[in-house]
């Protein structure tokens, strides 16, 4: 998910997700935008990272999708309907099976 050391709104998520998730993360890193190949967005965000959290194989993804929104989602105030509008893509990419990241991850 982004992260950046300015933004006390992404640290605080950054927080309640390591909270939620502390059972399953093997790993976490924060990765500089560089190690992943972007060269070009210190002319603009110097100070954007990703926060990268290396979940355990055995966690399931419902629990992890319940976790998060628990975390993350606040529901809105007035409500026209009683339809939940969480969408993880909102907060950043989860992806639950192995991904290629250029080894930046490892537990």
């Amino acid at each position: 998910m982004p992260f950046d050391i300015t933004d006390q709104q992404l640290i605080d998520k950054n927080g309640k997700v390591k909270n939620v998730l502390s059972s399953h993360i093997l790993s976490h890193r924060l990765i500089s935008l560089t190690d992943l190949g972007f060269h070009d967005f210190l002319k603009f965000v110097p100070t954007a990272k990703i926060s990268l959290f290396l979940i355990s194989p055995q966690s399931q993804q419902d629990e992890i999708n319940s976790s998060l929104k628990k975390a993350l989602y606040k529901p809105a105030k007035s409500k026209v309907s009683n339809k939940e509008n969480f969408k993880i893509s909102n907060h950043g990419f989860l992806k639950l099976h192995a991904v290629n990241l250029k080894g930046v991850c490892s537990t």
